[in-house]
């Protein structure tokens, strides 16, 4: 009987496990961005006149979804910055990818790693040049879909403008009739397809 007193006594002194809020526990499922079928693409206007469109080719990370909701919770970008084009312009593949802009010897990637989603705005810190600062990004989003060849896929479409020099890009030479050389806003627009990880 003292052996059994001991016991109760024990085990009402012991510590109790922290208690989890329902987030902490909810169950997610992965999603990986397909690389075929993702396009990030940009526009930032040259010599006042026309928006000049780049894209990159490489599009790579990870997509949370809520088990039960369906809904995305996380996600988590990696765009290689040589993976940039530009089309058949050799002259602005050499400048767009130098010390001036993207200065991709240094700076492998652009990242984006959300903070938090709100309906639909991801709020984030977006990595550009070495510099990190936290921007919404709007999305629409298409749930879960199996797909004609079987597997599991959602949609998202995002569009974004920034201030390259909030980015440490400060390239800023002028025209004769005072205009900028290149623009400072840059129109970011993303089309990502992911694929459950079996």
């Amino acid at each position: 009987m003292l052996i059994f007193f001991s016991l109760l006594a024990a085990l009402s002194a012991a510590p109790t496990a922290p208690s989890l809020s329902p987030a902490q526990v909810a169950d997610t499922i992965e999603y990986e961005i397909d690389r075929e079928h993702s396009f990030v693409t940009f526009k930032v206007d040259r010599f006042t006149m026309v928006k000049v469109v780049g894209s990159f080719e490489k599009v790579e990370g990870t997509i949370e979804v809520d088990a039960e909701s369906g809904q995305p919770v996380a996600a988590d970008v990696d765009i290689p910055t040589t993976s940039v084009y530009l089309g058949k312009s050799k002259g602005r593949y050499q400048a767009v990818t130098g010390k001036a802009f993207l200065n991709v010897q240094r700076h492998r990637s652009i990242t984006f790693k959300t903070l938090s989603i709100d309906g639909g705005v991801a709020r984030g810190e977006l990595t550009i040049n070495g510099v990190t600062q936290t921007v919404e990004f709007p999305f629409e989003y298409k749930r879960p879909f199996v797909d004609p060849t079987g597997l599991t896929t959602i949609g998202i479409h995002g569009e974004l403008t920034i201030n390259r020099q909030d980015y440490g890009i400060t390239f800023s030479q002028k025209l004769p009739n005072g205009g900028d050389f290149v623009g400072n806003e840059v129109e970011i627009e993303i089309d990502v397809l992911a694929i459950k990880n079996d």
